[in-house]
């Protein structure tokens, strides 16, 4: 039989998603000031207001935390992503927009624009991405589909005549390596205002390969 709206399992389920929303806003408070090595699954729980016990109800261990910290920060990021293409794919009373101010916009979503504490907690993403498969295939998953949005706008570009006749993958690599970069430069000068060089950056690679 099926389950109304209101059944007990589905109340239940949000229940446990909200509780499981909020270990990961812990965790991820605690990687940051910490890192990875220097966290405890005690630490979390004291800063969620939880026992260890409702942490292991919801993930095996600290690993399992991580992990489901990093996915949900790729799948914000990609679904930025995809909000700005449906954007810049809407018709306008000149028709849809050219391929430069869509990967502009593109750019823009995906940037530092609402705060910077995904800064420091992406080096210690990278630093174990190297030692831990899944880690690295989560952030695969991720370069590619970016490289790949990237890569989208200039090939259409080219079509279109925008832009310079080039090698739109290598570009694309290019490109989100130089932002990467500047994420880094954040950590190590927190005073940077990487918003602006973000913006900046963006500029400046766009217009260098302008017809």
């Amino acid at each position: 039989m099926l389950q109304s709206p209101r059944s007990p399992r589905v109340g239940t389920r949000v229940v446990a998603d909200v509780r499981r929303q909020e270990i990961l806003d812990a965790a991820q408070a605690c990687f940051r000031e910490s890192g990875y090595h220097g966290t405890t699954v005690q630490d979390v729980a004291a800063h969620a207001g939880l026992s260890k016990g409702a942490i292991y109800w919801h993930f095996k261990g600290k690993r399992e935390v991580f992990l489901a910290l990093l996915e949900r920060y790729v799948n914000s990021l990609l679904e930025r992503y995809a909000d700005s293409f449906r954007e810049a794919s809407r018709p306008t009373s000149g028709g849809t927009v050219s391929a430069m101010e869509a990967l502009r916009c593109m750019v823009e979503a995906i940037g530092p624009q609402e705060s910077f504490e995904w800064v420091e907690l992406s080096l210690e993403f990278m630093a174990h991405a190297g030692r831990d498969p899944d880690l690295r295939k989560l952030l695969l998953n991720m370069y590619r589909a970016l490289r790949g949005a990237v890569q989208h706008h200039i090939e259409r570009g080219i079509r279109e005549g925008q832009l310079r006749s080039i090698d739109a993958a290598a570009f694309a690599a290019a490109a989100v390596a130089t932002l990467d970069g500047l994420v880094v430069q954040k950590v190590i000068e927190p005073d940077l205002d990487l918003a602006s060089l973000w913006r900046e950056a963006v500029d400046v690679l766009v217009r260098g390969i302008e017809a």
